[in-house]
């Protein structure tokens, strides 16, 4: 083996080629380690895993101890996608050496992909104890830690990180998260305005302010923060809210009346009237008559759909006859102006029916 040549290869990174070279070398079963570890090495490189597993395979059955011929079948079991196989294999790296933080870092990877967040969060405790400077563990886990509302556990976790990266923008904005939910006004507009200023004007920052400010008594920053996600899209009810009280406090009193009507039209589902509508209907069809009056008004509080009023005026004509209020209701029915093919003969019927009850009133 010319060793100059192959280090040329490997300088190039032409790793494809050093493959080759060493492929030439190579016999079945042989126990060249180092050839193993190239061959291995070089396949891995090329992204030829399936090769550069069967190598690390061999090296595995020479010492099946060794760190780093774990890790590589970790890593490329985890790559192909094998990920039960990667975790056996980080675990067995954990047997050799309990304090490797990158293993309990990758299993917990592979336990949220898996949908174990438990899981996932056992691994990272474990990496955070053995290094809480470590940025990316601390944010993992306060991230899940903010999800299942430990916010004191978060903020202490983040709190160490800081002290390592104290101008680390993820860390602040979980740290804002975890302040929000401790329900410490103050301390997350402190760093949310310091995230503002480093140029973070994202919706989750927003989010945490407004309502920051408005439990702060900062009605008016309230306001312009909303006003910002405003003309980013259509507020949340919460969001509306805020908005309207804000409002309300800056003795604003239209705009908060215009706020809180957006705020009811957007707490109440724009299907309850179909809803109430179905059950008066089902009512009706079992003859309890009183519950069906009572449905179909209650549809008509939340939302006028003109088949609601015809259903009225059927009920009230021919099972409550009651023949004044129906001509009512079927009034009501045509100035609601139904259109469409399905409507044409409800209308030609109830044209008919008026003029029928009008001629009847008459006598």
């Amino acid at each position: 083996m010319d060793k100059e040549q192959l280090a040329d290869l490997y300088q190039s990174q032409q790793y494809q080629e050093a493959a080759v070279y060493l492929k030439g070398f190579y016999q079945e079963g042989a126990a060249d380690q180092k050839l193993l570890e190239g061959l291995a090495y070089c396949n891995r490189m090329v992204g030829n895993y399936a090769e550069a597993e069967r190598y690390y395979l061999e090296l595995l059955n020479i010492n099946e101890n060794d760190l780093k011929t774990l890790l590589n079948l970790a890593s490329i079991n985890f790559q192909r996608g094998r990920n039960q196989q990667a975790g056996n294999y980080y675990l067995k790296v954990l047997d050799q050496d309990s304090m490797h933080i990158g293993s309990y870092k990758a299993l917990s990877t592979i336990a949220q992909m898996n949908g174990e967040i438990p899981l996932s969060h056992t691994y990272l405790s474990k990496a955070n104890s053995l290094d809480p400077l470590d940025i990316d563990v601390a944010y993992e886990l306060a991230i899940l830690d903010i999800a299942d509302k430990r916010y004191g556990q978060a903020d202490s976790i983040l709190s160490l990180a800081l002290s390592a990266d104290a101008e680390n923008i993820l860390l602040l904005k979980a740290k804002a998260q975890a302040k929000y939910g401790l329900q410490d006004y103050k301390e997350t507009i402190a760093i949310g305005e310091n995230l503002l200023e480093q140029g973070d004007q994202s919706d989750l920052l927003l989010n945490l302010l407004a309502p920051s400010y408005y439990f702060n008594n900062e009605s008016e920053k309230c306001v312009n923060t909303l006003h910002i996600l405003e003309e980013r899209g259509d507020l949340k009810e919460a969001q509306l809210y805020y908005m309207a009280m804000s409002y309300k406090k800056l003795a604003n009193h239209q705009a908060s009346i215009d706020y809180i009507e957006k705020t009811l039209d957007i707490a109440i589902s724009p299907n309850v009237a179909s809803y109430y509508f179905e059950k008066g209907d089902l009512l009706e069809k079992v003859n309890q008559n009183q519950k069906a009056l009572f449905a179909y008004r209650k549809s008509l509080e939340f939302k006028v759909i003109p088949i609601t009023y015809y259903s009225l005026a059927l009920l009230y004509d021919h099972k409550m006859k009651k023949p004044k209020i129906a001509l009512q209701y079927y009034n009501s029915y045509l100035a609601t102006k139904p259109i469409g093919k399905e409507a044409s003969p409800y209308i030609g019927y109830v044209k008919q029916r008026i003029l029928e009850l009008n001629k009847e009133n008459q006598l």
